[in-house]
């Protein structure tokens, strides 16, 4: 969050002082502001998206379509070479750099990898750098600093080198994020890529007229992070009733991940796609651009589906202020959370005025707090209301779903301009960037948590009368 998730501004448990980390920016930022403003001199903007988390890459991929189209741009999107023995990390999904829009520029191979090449080059000294001081020290320079992060602030600030250091609802409402969701244009794969897929679906056993939803449950095998962060992830298992209900009406389910997840049992209908022989990075976006209704948690892939201006129904949610639920249509379930010094779980009202302090002690092992997922009923029921607005995506918001909205927008608002999102991190550029990337999702959500679990939560969670 993408994106949603939170930023990870550093990387090593001893990160350097801020003092030595502007002093390894100076080697690079030249090369940064020249590509920038000859890109914007010319009307083609250059940015490099994330390397490697699909979520970061995919919401920065989202804005700077977002931008192009407020700024009358064409984007230039670029990436440095893959270099495993330098890098802890392979970049990520590569053909999302091959997306198709009006707004795209594409160059020759030639010029992209030439391109490639020299941001390697440039990005590899302070990379190395990074890497011999991990090893003899502990430390590395902040994660921005080991790839490029070209055209990344303009992307939720105009002229972001008039606010370096002081964040501004001002300036958040002047972007007017709302009107910018309302004539958005998400893009498209290639017709020889779509061609491709619509055979290996075929193959998958949909016909023509079938439909299909996304399903993306999150585990910790990907990120090789079990113990960790387990409040980001969830049990397959539970998800079992929804996915019946979405067979029973008639559609497909086809779950996306990566080999390291539990496999489904068989079932009618349902595709385990990352134990199938037709996973592809192609294949991943294909199937996202054209489901019906994107269910999942928070995690990258669900970027993918704000991109294509997908339906979704988000599960298991342990962040209420970072703005997930974009479009009106969507809907989300929160997390059941358990305060051991009240003795009770805490209600969703509750919840929406409780602030971030209580996020940042998930999964640690001083927490006095414990989050319990959404039960199998509890997801039935919201795929229900999620194939409902599918069928009818203009049925409108209860009050209480907009009041609930009203009341969790209000609380993100004071969070992101107290900065609660990282209360113990060295104020910087990465630290604002956050703030704005936010406070531009938070202003542009439109969706709702889903009706039947704020009648049974807002005012006292319903675990507490079970």
């Amino acid at each position: 969050m993408s994106g949603a998730y939170g930023l990870k501004l550093l990387v090593a448990p001893r990160p350097l002082s801020v003092s030595s980390h502007m002093k390894a920016k100076k080697l690079m930022i030249l090369f940064q502001k020249k590509a920038a403003d000859r890109g914007s001199h010319k009307k083609t903007y250059v940015l490099t998206p994330h390397p490697y988390a699909i979520g970061n890459r995919v919401e920065e991929i989202f804005f700077a379509l977002l931008m192009a189209h407020r700024k009358e741009l064409k984007l230039l999107l670029l990436e440095h070479l893959d270099i495993p023995l330098l890098h802890a990390y392979k970049l990520t999904n590569r053909a999302s750099m091959s997306l198709v829009s009006e707004y795209f520029v594409r160059p020759s191979k030639v010029v992209i990898i030439s391109c490639a090449v020299i941001l390697s080059l440039v990005y590899l000294p302070t990379r190395i750098i990074s890497r011999v001081l991990f090893h003899w020290k502990g430390r590395r320079l902040f994660e921005s600093y080991n790839f490029p992060r070209i055209g990344i602030d303009p992307l939720w600030i105009d002229n972001p080198a008039t606010t370096r250091t002081v964040f501004s609802w001002d300036k958040v409402e002047a972007m007017n994020w709302g009107r910018q969701l309302a004539n958005y244009r998400c893009p498209t794969l290639h017709p020889s890529v779509e061609q491709s897929c619509r055979a290996k679906l075929a193959q998958m056993g949909l016909g023509p007229e079938d439909w299909f939803a996304c399903l993306h449950v999150r585990e910790g095998g990907f990120k090789s992070d079990f113990g960790r962060r387990d409040y980001r992830n969830a049990n397959i298992e539970n998800c079992i009733s929804g996915i019946e209900e979405i067979t029973r009406h008639g559609g497909w389910v086809i779950r996306i991940g990566d080999e390291s997840m539990k496999a489904l049992p068989d079932m009618d209908r349902v595709i385990d796609y990352p134990f199938s022989a037709y996973k592809s990075d192609e294949m991943d976006l294909f199937l996202v651009a054209h489901c019906r209704l994107y269910i999942g948690t928070i995690s990258g892939p669900m970027e993918l589906a704000i991109l294509f201006s997908r339906q979704m129904l988000i599960l298991n949610m342990y962040d209420w202020s970072c703005g997930v639920l974009i479009r009106e249509a969507d809907r989300g379930l929160l997390q059941h959370v358990y305060s051991q010094d009240k003795q009770r779980y805490l209600s969703l009202e509750g919840l929406a005025e409780a602030g971030r302090d209580l996020l940042h002690t998930f999964g640690s092992a001083s927490s006095r707090y414990e989050l319990q997922e959404n039960s199998p009923e509890e997801i039935r029921k919201a795929v229900q209301e999620s194939l409902s607005l599918m069928k009818d995506p203009h049925i409108p918001q209860s009050s209480l779903q907009q009041m609930a909205r009203e009341r969790i927008k209000s609380s993100a608002r004071k969070i992101i301009a107290q900065d609660q999102f990282h209360p113990t991190a060295s104020k910087s550029e990465e630290v604002l960037r956050f703030q704005y990337k936010t406070a531009a999702r938070v202003s542009m959500e439109g969706g709702a948590i889903c009706q039947f679990s704020l009648e049974a939560n807002w005012k006292s969670d319903r675990l507490n009368r079970d």
